[in-house]
This record gives C-alpha cells, sequence and structure tokens, in this order.
C-alpha cells in the first residue's frame, strides 16, 4: 500500500494518516501482513481519501466502503471513546440479532397449504361472527 493517494476533503487528512501509519506499525511487526489484510487496508485508506464528505464519528467511518468491523476495531485509537459514549462499541461488537417471531406460512400449493388456507378462513369467519367466544353444548 502506498500513500500517493490525494485526500479530497481536508477534514480527512488526519484520518487518512493515521490509517497510513497503523499500515506501517503493523506491516512492521514481526508476523508482517497478510495479502488479504493488506488489501483490506489499502481499499478502506483508499476509499477514505475519496470520501467527499468529512469523517467525524465512528458511525461516519462506519459507513464508508470496505470499512467492516476489523477496520473499525483497528481505528478506534483515532476516535476515541470520549467523542460517542458507547458508539466504538456498539458498532464493533460481534452481536447476534435475536429474530422476531414470524408467522409460519406453508409452501405454496403444498398438502399443508390446501388444507391450511380454508381452514384459517374459517377460524377468522368463527372469530369475526362472535361464535368463537360461545360456549360448546354438549347434547
Amino acid at each position: 500500500m502506498e500513500n500517493r493517494t490525494r485526500v479530497r476533503c481536508p477534514e480527512n487528512e488526519e484520518l487518512a494518516s493515521f490509517m497510513w501509519n497503523k499500515w506501517k506499525d503493523m506491516a512492521a511487526q514481526p508476523k508482517g501482513l497478510s495479502e488479504n489484510m493488506e488489501m483490506t487496508l489499502s481499499k478502506a485508506h483508499f476509499n477514505v481519501c475519496n470520501s467527499k464528505n468529512p469523517i467525524r464519528t465512528v458511525k461516519d467511518f462506519s459507513l464508508i466502503k470496505g470499512v467492516g468491523k476489523m477496520i473499525l476495531r483497528l481505528m478506534q485509537g483515532f476516535f476515541g471513546t470520549s467523542s460517542g459514549g458507547t458508539e466504538p462499541a456498539d458498532l464493533t461488537k460481534k452481536g447476534n440479532k435475536t429474530k422476531g417471531t414470524k408467522r409460519y406460512m406453508p409452501q405454496r400449493n403444498s398438502g399443508v397449504c390446501i388444507i391450511d388456507n380454508p381452514l384459517q378462513e374459517l377460524i377468522d369467519a368463527a372469530e369475526a361472527s362472535g361464535l368463537s367466544r360461545a360456549p360448546i353444548a354438549h347434547v
């Protein structure tokens, strides 16, 4: 990765320099950088440099193409934690999204669908007429 990309928005100059220095520090480590990591950092750096809008917060940074959770974690030192409270932690933490309950819909033209649709219509009609609330008489 070479730092030859000119930064479009002057406010992003400091962030681009920070990214460049972070890349150099990582490359200087004994393990070095994997080719994949180098390409990821290069793409993120290029897109930061080409951004027309100022990047002031972690949220702004996360909207840049090529910036994912890994890059956000690497760049937390630039944004610090005082500006956004828990914002950096919220954007970089791995979380399991809870799935909302979804109504079961049988596959179209299946046996279940052929039975379920008329049955559902019958239940809806009974509820609409009030019959579903009436007690069942024993004979």
